[in-house]
């Protein structure tokens, strides 16, 4: 890899966190390579002190592993829901204290999904469930989110296909709130168009509203919702009609927004106070980046420095200050199939590719 240092640079070196060889799937079939087709999801803790990446197999996409890279970067892999037809992680999160393991997972070549909730510690699976007649759907494999409440004590899963939000007990997996089980006229339900973010105490869910492609949506407004109770109660515009990944400042003040408005992609800090109006800038994602932004699942971060988020485009990565809109540093990749991650206080970026995973840890 190299770097290309801008604002902030990189360390030299970046840290080898597991080779190629551990990445290999384990039953590979006669004369085909062991190499994972892709890695579709990456996930990191504070202090990078576990690591979780979701691979898919070189010669069957929906079946893939699950690989926890604990402080002695020794890989242990998970055990999945199990179907016949294959499983696919869609994407991965880690509690705040690191001791848990979310992930959206899609069932063989059916549009049969659920929530999973691994436990660290023993890497058990703790609890799965799914969706009933409202099931995330596979075919965009870009398409479902999972986050945390700052606090461990629920997550939230959406999916652009299937437009349901869900949010569980991160415990139990007992579901506080399903959008398929509103009592209001399907047409007025709460569907999201597939980002999400939860506030720190899991209370308030911040979401893009799904819309008819012919309904135009010039101020992009994000709609939160009180989980208990199941009511909107604000509608927000943002100045971004495509929304890619949003998070809550951790105060519950203000949300980050990243996204795109026609072919220029676009951070904005949303004042959910109502005292201010959003503050857009405009960005630089890597090459290729835009091409697939509206079936990205971005999960910007909140640090010391202000709102950081890190996109990956066709053969580099780039890490983005959303509060000015500047890139801070780009690396670049040798392979399209990558995934990224950023440490919770965005000091290092992680990037996983079938060729193996690194740390590069920046400078501020």
């Amino acid at each position: 890899m190299s770097v290309g240092a801008l604002n902030v640079p990189v360390m030299a070196t970046p840290q080898q966190l597991c080779s190629y060889r551990e990445l290999e799937h384990r039953a590979p079939l006669p004369a085909q390579p062991a190499a994972p087709k892709a890695v579709s999801a990456v996930a990191v803790t504070a202090g990078l002190v576990q690591v979780a990446v979701a691979t898919t197999a070189p010669w069957y996409p929906t079946r893939s592993e699950l690989l926890v890279l604990g402080p002695d970067r020794h890989p242990t892999r998970l055990s999945l829901p199990t179907d016949l037809r294959g499983t696919t992680l869609l994407d991965l999160a880690f509690s705040p204290d690191g001791n848990r393991l979310a992930a959206t997972v899609a069932a063989g070549s059916a549009t049969i999904a659920s929530l999973a909730c691994w436990r660290v510690e023993d890497h058990t699976l703790a609890w799965h469930c799914g969706v009933g007649s409202y099931p995330f759907s596979n075919y965009d494999t870009d398409s479902a989110v999972v986050a945390w409440s700052a606090d461990g004590r629920r997550i939230a899963a959406c999916s652009r296909n299937s437009r349901i939000l869900l949010v569980v007990d991160a415990t139990t997996g007992q579901v506080a709130y399903n959008s398929a089980d509103s009592t209001e006229p399907y047409e007025c339900r709460p569907w999201s168009q597939g980002s999400l973010a939860l506030d720190a105490a899991g209370t308030r869910l911040a979401f893009r509203r799904y819309r008819p492609y012919s309904e135009p949506a010039p101020e992009g407004p994000v709609d939160v919702l009180d989980v208990d109770s199941g009511k909107i109660t604000g509608a927000h515009p943002t100045g971004v009609p495509s929304i890619a990944g949003l998070a809550f400042h951790p105060d519950g003040t203000a949300l980050v927004v990243i996204g795109q408005d026609g072919d220029t992609s676009r951070s904005a800090i949303v004042d959910l106070t109502g005292q201010q109006e959003p503050s857009a800038h405009q960005i630089t994602p890597p090459a290729g980046w835009e091409r697939h932004a509206w079936e990205h699942r971005e999960r910007p971060v909140w640090t010391g420095s202000g709102p950081r988020v890190v996109l990956t485009g066709d053969r580099a990565v780039a890490v983005i200050d959303l509060a000015t809109g500047s890139t801070l540093t780009e690396i670049t990749i040798p392979r399209r199939s990558a995934a990224s991650a950023l440490t919770p206080d965005g000091r290092t970026l992680v990037t996983a590719t079938p060729d193996g995973v690194q740390a590069h840890r920046l400078d501020s």
